[in-house]
This record gives C-alpha cells, structure tokens and sequence, in this order.
C-alpha cells in the first residue's frame, strides 16, 4: 500500500515512473522485426538485367552490416520463353532425320593352338572361341535391332507428320463449312422473316379503305421498304449458299487429301517395316556365320586336346 501510494504521488507531481525493462531476448527480437538488416533498393540503373531466355525476379538489396549491395537471384521464376525453335504459324516440327547407330567393333581373332599348349589349356581356348562367338553374334543381333528401332522410329515420324498436316488441313475446311451452314441458315431466316412481314404488310394495305389516305401511303411506303430489304436478303441468302457450296468442295477436297496422306503414310510405315525386317534378317545371317565359326575354331581346339590326352 506505501509503495502503491508513493507511486501515485510521484506521478501526480510529474516524476518520471522507471519501467521494467524487457528481456534481453524479448529486445533482439523486436530489434530484428523493427530494423531489417536487408533493405530493398529502388534504384532502376543498377538492377540486374532480365534475359527473355531465362526470366528472372532478382531482387537488389542493401546488406547494412557490410554496407554492400546484395542480388538475390531467382532464376526461372516467371513464365517460361518459348522454345527456339518454335515455328510462329504453329506448323507441326521436321521430324528427326534418321541417323543409322555406329555399327559394333571388330570381332577379336578366335584363339588357335600354340605350341606348347596343354590339353587343359586348348580346351580353355576352345571354350573362349565358344564365348567369343556367342558375344559377336549378340552384339550384331543388338545392333540390328537398335538400327531397326531407329529406322521406324524415323519413318513413323515423318508418316505421322504427312498425317497431321492432311488432318489440319481437313479439320480447318471443315469449321469453314460449319461457319457457311450457320451463315446460311441465319441469312435464309432472316430472308422469310421480310418475306412473311412484307406478305401481312400488302395484305394489310389492300384490306385498309381507300378514304384511309394516311394509313394506306404509309403501308405503302413500309410495304416499298420491306421488298427493298426482301431483295438485299435474298441476294444475301445467294451469297451465303455459294459460300456453303464453295466450303463443301473444299471439304470433299481435303477429305480425298487426307485419303491420300493416310495412304502415304502408310507405304512409309510399310516400307519401314520391310527394311527393319531385311537388317535384322541379315544380321541373323552374320550372327550365324559367326557362331558357326566360332564352333568350328572350337571343335579343331578340342580335336587337338584329344590328341594329347
């Protein structure tokens, strides 16, 4: 209670009341929130550049503990750059060339017998010409197939390409015709809506008495202006039909394009086939001869390790 009312008299005469300080933690804390130690810097002459290629949100700062400029980049960020070699009229791109794999190294010369040779040592001889073979035949059987892969891999690149263009093609004549149908269908509707009001507009004019001056001029005159508007409209709706009838010839030429393309595409295809089919065939050619040479360097081993046996 004493100390309670010192403190109030202490106020009251206008003596500053100490306050309790706050931690030291509680104090680095608020130091940090209330003074950053990194400041950004609006200055556009020294902002990093932007390459189109690869967008970027740098951002420039001031370091105040070094008294030095800081860039913090964020490379990639933004919206991508098209690639390179993007073509601006959206046309499908070149498929890849086809490149034939290097073909496999030379076969190493089969072991022969030595002089000297054990009958343990021309069986290990003829055992490795055995592996030898094995290994050369494998490897050009590899060989083949990964050429063979190429090759349809290629072709079938360029079969989908000649059938892409010819689907374009096709499909864009094709939203022409649409848009003609409906241009078409609108004008013709259009044209009967002005013939059927310029029909009930004569009508009402023969039907209307003939000391009704006024009304009679005026029916006249919106009956003139309704067969005005009735020749433009059927002269649209000729219009529209010859733009319709136009849209479907291209129509009924892009299909036999497209016909045409799909057939192309698949002779290449065939043809592709028909060539992955001969390399792998002559490889298991090879891959035999191989093999049966191998068997034959291997049978003379084994004869001349009987001989010593």
């Amino acid at each position: 209670m004493t100390l309670l009312l010192a403190l109030l008299v202490q106020g009251s005469c206008g003596v500053a009341v100490p306050r309790a300080r706050a931690p030291a933690r509680a104090r680095v804390s608020a130091l940090l929130t209330a003074a950053p130690l990194v400041a950004p810097i609006a200055d556009a002459r020294v902002a990093p550049p932007i390459s189109p290629l690869f967008p970027s949100s740098d951002v420039l700062a001031y370091d105040y503990r070094s008294g030095e400029k800081v860039v913090f980049k964020k490379r990639n960020a933004g919206t991508p750059a098209p690639p390179l070699n993007a073509d601006p009229t959206g046309a499908p791109p070149s498929p890849p060339a086809f490149i034939a794999p290097a073909p496999p190294p030379p076969p190493p010369p089969m072991p022969t017998a030595s002089a000297g040779d054990s009958a343990a040592d021309l069986r290990a001889k003829a055992q490795a010409a055995r592996t030898d073979g094995a290994a050369q035949a494998s490897a050009l059987t590899r060989a083949a197939d990964d050429q063979a892969a190429a090759l349809t891999r290629s072709e079938g690149a360029k079969a989908d390409a000649l059938e892409l263009a010819a689907q374009r093609a096709y499909d864009a004549a094709a939203a022409r015709e649409r848009t003609a149908r409906s241009e078409l269908k609108s004008a013709e509707g259009k044209a009967d809506s002005l013939a059927a009001e310029l029909a009930a507009t004569e009508k009402e004019r023969d039907a209307t008495p003939f000391y009704r001056l006024g009304k009679k001029a005026e029916l006249k005159d919106r009956a003139a202006a309704l067969s005005e508007q009735t020749r433009a409209a059927n002269g649209a709706v000729k219009a529209a039909a010859k733009a319709s009838t136009d849209a479907s010839s291209a129509v009924s030429k892009e299909t036999g394009s497209l016909a045409k393309a799909r057939s192309e595409a698949a002779k290449v295809r065939d043809n592709a086939s028909a060539k992955a089919a001969a390399i792998r065939a002559e490889a298991a050619k090879r891959a035999a001869k191989a093999t049966a040479s191998a068997e034959g360097a291997a049978a003379k081993l084994d004869r001349a390790a009987a001989a010593l046996e």
